[in-house]
């Protein structure tokens, strides 16, 4: 009797199914693991650098104020970000 132990190529793509399987809608739009947290706080870094931009291009008046409340969530961001690796 003989055994074989090659395995097909659809065998591989069991971890990578499983994976999307339990990341489910969130998952696959942050990532899972320890990139999700990264890619959150990536998301948030960029919405927040456009935010300023369009504010700054459509309405000066309200610039002022709204940097005041976005710069420490910036470099609380960036902290983290840079930190996270250390």
């Amino acid at each position: 009797m003989e055994i074989n132990l090659n395995r097909t190529p659809h065998h591989k793509d069991y971890p990578l199914e499983h994976a999307k399987l339990e990341a489910g809608w969130v998952g696959k739009f942050f990532g899972t693991g320890n990139n999700a947290s990264t890619n959150i706080a990536g998301i948030i870094l960029i919405g927040i650098i456009v935010s300023i931009i369009i504010i700054w291009l459509s309405d000066h008046s309200f610039l002022i104020p709204y940097c005041e409340k976005a710069i420490p969530v910036i470099t609380l961001t960036l902290g983290y970000l840079f930190g996270k690796n250390a």
